[in-house]
């Protein structure tokens, strides 16, 4: 009998301690951002390549351009100047876009509304759904609210954009091409950094959305090769 309820004991310590080892991971794994967090996460992808551009601006303005012998020559400019220069090119597009945001307001409001209306319902509220007595879980919610926000934001706010961007590319593709490469970048190999972290962003926001668990198995897999193994389902 004495045997019997160490026993029980043991086996109940053994379920408590593993209960609040899921709970302790469930705080860690779930953690619930609030409202406020929005401006922090805005602030931080607007600093983002200004940071990372900042270095390169004087190297950058270095008036050393020909024009290129062959496509040959061209094309091995562009790479070695985008792993050079990428985030400066990124940052000009940028900037043409908030000056053409100056005659866009309501385009600018509906675009913030969108990023606001997504963060709430991915990473602040973050639950289920009762919608005429159907339960949607929190996965399906961010899912169905993440394709909702791609589809504006390429069939609403990027038109308005458009013109800004253009000209933000042929300014990169110009200045890319027309650049004599520093003897330092000669290098031919090397992922450029710019693309390398898009890359690495995309997978992060794929991941997040839980989209993965709703497309068909084909679609996952060309987002694995596409941007790399850690897309995973």
């Amino acid at each position: 009998m004495s045997d019997k309820t160490h026993g029980d004991a043991n086996a109940s310590n053994t379920s408590n301690a593993s209960n609040a080892s899921n709970a302790s991971n469930a705080k860690v794994l779930d953690v619930t951002e609030s409202m406020g967090d929005v401006s922090t996460r805005l602030i931080k992808a607007v600093r983002a390549p200004l940071t990372r551009a900042a270095p390169t601006w004087k190297s950058m303005g270095v008036m050393k351009f020909t024009c290129p012998s062959g496509a040959r020559e061209a094309q091995g400019r562009m790479r070695k100047n985008a792993r050079e220069f990428g985030y400066n090119y990124l940052v000009v597009a940028l900037a043409l876009c908030a000056w053409s945001a100056l005659s866009h307001a309501f385009t600018v409001v509906l675009a913030l509304g969108i990023f606001v209306g997504h963060h709430y319902v991915v990473r602040v509220r973050n639950a289920p759904i009762d919608v005429g007595g159907k339960v949607f879980s929190a996965k399906t919610l961010g899912a169905a609210t993440t394709a909702a926000a791609a589809c504006a934001y390429a069939l609403i706010i990027l038109p308005a954009f458009l013109s800004a961007l253009a000209f933000g590319v042929a300014f990169a593709v110009t200045h890319a091409v027309m650049r004599v490469p520093d003897k330092a970048d000669e290098d031919e190999g090397g992922e450029v950094p710019v693309f390398r972290d898009f890359k690495a962003s995309f997978v992060e926001s794929y991941r997040e959305s839980g989209v993965s668990e709703y497309v068909p198995a084909p679609v996952s897999s060309a987002v694995r090769s596409v941007f790399g193994a850690g897309a995973r389902k």
